[in-house]
């Protein structure tokens, strides 16, 4: 991981990127891949980073890869560059089989889409990527993806969609969390309005203690 990095950061993205490539578990390959295109981004080649992720097959990898450098593309003010980066990783993001990481590679390419300001395009995919995580077999991963599309409507500002599923989250300590995280991304967008009961459920279902932990209330 470091030997990728460290390549990167020198220049030679080539064999950063195939360093990267040969990382066993899928999030830190994800990770460092990622990093490898942001390193090539911010040093403003952005052909390279380009011309990098639409080299990667893993699927889940090069969605990550091109949704990092579609969004890179977009801070650059190179919006038609992004959009067909963004057709070419909701399409791969289809591709993945298993079910969280498809989940997880749908919330990527939604919050390009609201980067690029097609709301109608993200809605889709947030729906999607909701309808989707029942699809996750294992309850413990699925307790994972769930505050994940949470956090991901608050980034995309759908304050109230993140609201309705952590409300869902089973977990106090997690639901707690995830309600701090949106109440804080919405007093940082300067949210004043609207609903505010960003700390979820006074009491957890389960018990008759307060639930701790409340995020802050715009």
């Amino acid at each position: 991981m470091s030997v990728a990095r460290t390549a990167a950061e020198s220049g030679d993205h080539d064999r950063a990127v195939d360093y990267a490539s040969r990382i066993n578990k899928d999030t830190l390959r994800t990770g460092v891949v990622c990093h490898v295109l942001k390193v090539s981004c911010k040093a403003g080649d952005h052909g390279q980073a380009v011309r990098t992720a639409l080299l990667i097959s893993d699927p889940i990898v090069r969605t990550a890869a091109l949704t990092t450098v579609t969004d890179a593309l977009i801070t650059a003010g190179r919006p038609e560059e992004a959009v067909a980066l963004r057709d070419d990783a909701e399409s791969t993001a289809t591709t993945i089989t298993d079910p969280g990481q498809h989940v997880h590679a749908l919330l990527k390419v939604a919050l390009t889409c609201s980067g690029l300001r097609d709301r109608d395009r993200a809605d889709r995919l947030f729906d999607r990527a909701v309808t989707d995580v029942p699809t996750v077999v294992d309850p413990g991963e699925r307790d994972l993806v769930w505050p994940a599309v949470a956090r991901a409507l608050a980034a995309a500002g759908l304050y109230d969609r993140g609201i309705d599923v952590a409300s869902g989250l089973t977990d106090p300590g997690r639901r707690s969390r995830v309600f701090a995280r949106l109440g804080t991304a919405a007093a940082t967008a300067g949210i004043t309005t609207g609903r505010r009961n960003w700390c979820g459920p006074r009491s957890d279902p389960h018990t008759s203690s307060p639930t701790p932990g409340c995020g802050a209330r715009p």
